[in-house]
C-alpha cells in the first residue's frame, strides 16, 4: 500500500541461471493470498510522513482515469485509494504509531511466509529519528534482526533537489533474518556498543570515500546516515538487552540521539 510493494523469490539457493525462479510483485499486506513460503522477500517502506505516495498519485491518476475507467475497475473512483496507506499524516488523522502497527503487521505478514533461512530486504531512509524508532521498534517485534545494513548512493551529485542543499543522498539497504524462537540474548552495555557503532562507521566513510562511490566528500547529514544503519545493525542484535552504566535499558530513541 502505497510505496509498500513486496517482490518475492523462491526456490533459490543461489543465482543460478539453470534453477527455475518464480517472482511474484504484489502488496506486502497480501502476502498471505499466495499460499506459499519464500526464500526472499523484498520491499521498500513508505518513508513515514515524508512522502504521501497515494496524494502524489493523484496528479497522474485523474487523467489516467479519463481514458481507463470503462476498461479497468481501478480507474473507476474518482481518485486513488488512501485509507489502507502506511503512513502518518496528522491531516488524514494517521498517527506514527499507526505507522509503526502497519509496518509491523507487514512485517509480521513477512515473517509468517519467509523460510528461516530467508532474507528480507528492504531500503530505507530518513532524517528524523522518531521514523527509525518507528522502524526498528516494528521489525523487532516481528521477530527479526538485521544482519547487516549496506549504504548506497541512491541520488545523482548533479541531482537538482539536491543541489547546494545538505540532504540525504544515501538509501540503507536492510538485510534481515529470523530471529531463533526462544533465543536468550545476551546483555550489553550500550557505552560498549556505542564504541562500536562509531569504529564502524568511520570504517564505511573511509571506504566510500576512498573511491566506493566517486570521490566526493560525505556531507553530515549522510555521516548521521551511516551512523543511524550502524546503530540498528548493533542495537537490533541485542533488541531489549542493552544497558547503560546503571544496568537501565536503553530504548532505541536515547540510543539514536546519542
Amino acid at each position: 500500500h502505497g510505496k509498500n510493494i513486496t517482490k518475492n523469490i523462491y526456490h533459490l539457493d543461489t543465482i543460478d541461471s539453470s534453477r527455475e525462479v518464480s517472482l511474484y510483485s504484489k502488496s506486502s499486506t497480501l502476502l498471505n493470498e499466495l499460499h506459499k513460503n519464500f526464500d526472499f522477500i523484498i520491499t521498500d517502506p513508505p518513508y513515514s510522513g515524508n512522502v504521501n505516495y497515494s496524494e502524489l498519485a493523484d496528479f497522474f491518476y485523474v487523467w489516467l482515469r479519463l481514458l481507463l475507467k470503462k476498461s479497468y475497475a481501478h480507474f473507476t473512483p474518482e481518485i486513488t485509494p488512501k485509507s489502507e496507506e502506511i503512513i502518518e499524516n496528522p491531516t488524514r488523522k494517521k498517527t506514527s504509531k499507526d505507522y509503526q502497527d502497519g509496518l509491523c503487521a507487514v512485517f509480521k505478514e513477512s515473517h509468517h511466509h519467509l523460510d528461516d533461512d530467508g532474507l528480507l530486504v528492504f531500503t530505507f531512509h530518513h532524517a528524523e529519528d522518531s521514523a527509525w524508532e518507528a522502524l526498528l521498534n516494528a521489525l523487532c517485534d516481528a521477530g527479526f534482526y538485521i544482519e547487516a545494513v549496506y549504504p548506497i548512493h541512491g541520488e545523482s551529485e548533479s541531482s537538482l533537489h539536491l543541489m547546494d542543499k545538505v540532504a540525504i543522498s544515501y538509501d540503507l539497504i536492510h538485510v534481515c533474518r529470523k530471529r531463533p524462537e526462544g533465543e536468550q540474548i545476551d546483555t550489553r552495555s550500550w557505552a560498549g556498543i556505542r564504541q562500536e557503532i562509531r569504529r564502524r562507521a568511520r570504517e564505511e566513510a573511509r571506504l566510500i570515500e576512498s573511491g566506493r562511490y566517486g570521490k566526493e566528500r560525505l556531507s553530515p547529514a549522510d555521516i548521521t546516515i551511516l551512523l543511524i544503519g550502524k546503530c540498528l545493525e548493533l542495537y537490533s542484535r541485542h533488541f531489549g538487552a542493552i544497558v547503560d552504566h546503571e544496568d537501565q535499558p536503553v530504548p532505541i530513541h536515547r540510543a539514536l540521539a546519542e
